[in-house]
């Protein structure tokens, strides 16, 4: 495929998806946060002690926080819940994941296969 990667998409969802994963990489992590775009790849990721096993083996679920060294502002767990919601409703994928050995948490969304076109436009 020659040309820039071209999304078709909800454009309210994504600002709200990604909104929510930089709310909660600011509110739980550690700074920097930093957000890349690689063609329809966005990834979200700060310097905080990591995701929780629970959270990585169950994915994000309302009204579960991490745990207490996390970070401050500890609200209902729906943060990441609404970013799950929104990703599934414009068809991509989240993947919330640690990184080592930096112990940085990202969370990476993906146009599912077949969802989203790309175009040379």
């Amino acid at each position: 495929m020659t040309g820039h990667p071209v999304t078709e998409t909800d454009p309210r969802r994504l600002d709200r998806l990604v909104t929510h994963l930089i709310l909660n990489a600011h509110r739980h992590g550690a700074t920097p946060a930093e957000v890349t775009v690689d063609g329809t790849t966005i990834v979200v990721r700060d310097h905080g002690p990591g995701f929780s096993p629970e959270l990585l083996a169950h994915g994000p679920q309302r009204f579960r926080t991490e745990a207490a060294e996390r970070g401050h502002g500890h609200g209902l767990g729906l943060g990441l819940t609404i970013a799950l919601g929104q990703a599934h409703v414009i068809g991509a994928h989240l993947t919330p994941a640690n990184t080592t050995p930096l112990k940085t948490n990202r969370t990476t969304c993906r146009p599912m296969r077949g969802r989203f076109r790309q175009s040379s436009t």
